[in-house]
């Protein structure tokens, strides 16, 4: 397979077949506007996660706190210890109900719907047609200089299509 040019192309269903170039502009902006949708939607969930991870005043589930507080009792703690221990007595958050929370469910949603843009702007850009190529990495690219600098990391580890 190789890159071909040309505004007749079927596009991921027999449905969308263009076959004027009004079509095709059409689509071309459609996917565009996608590949954007789909940057907005990786910054969304970035948001979300760093706002909804951030419990202030609570620690990590097995990670110790830097700081002590006046009267906290630490599992063989002592007055050298330069990073105390994992605080005895506290309350350790409940795995099922994180699991079954309202945001977890959101970011589940999330997250289902980026995978599913990803693969179909895969997929288009698997048509091998250069313009619609063009479409979504330009449309990647514009979403990513508008919306990633509101992302607390710019490097994806996660990242679906890369």
């Amino acid at each position: 397979m190789t890159f071909h040019g040309g505004f007749k192309e079927q596009i991921l269903f027999e449905q969308w077949d263009t076959q004027t170039m009004t079509a095709f502009i059409g689509s071309w902006l459609l996917i565009f506007f996608v590949a954007i949708l789909y940057e907005i939607l990786k910054t969304v969930r970035d948001q979300s996660s760093k706002r909804d991870g951030c419990q202030c005043g609570q620690q990590r589930e097995g990670q110790p706190s830097l700081l002590r507080h006046q009267g906290q009792q630490y599992e063989n703690s002592n007055n050298n210890d330069l990073i105390p221990r994992v605080q005895t007595g506290k309350v350790r958050t409940n795995k099922r109900a994180r699991l079954l929370s309202l945001r977890h469910f959101i970011q589940t949603i999330l997250h289902i719907l980026q995978m599913g843009i990803c693969y179909l702007l895969m997929l288009i850009a698997m048509t091998f047609n250069i313009y619609l190529f063009l479409a979504i990495i330009l449309g990647a690219g514009v979403g990513h200089f508008l919306f990633a600098w509101r992302r607390s990391s710019v490097i994806d580890y996660n990242e679906h299509c890369h």
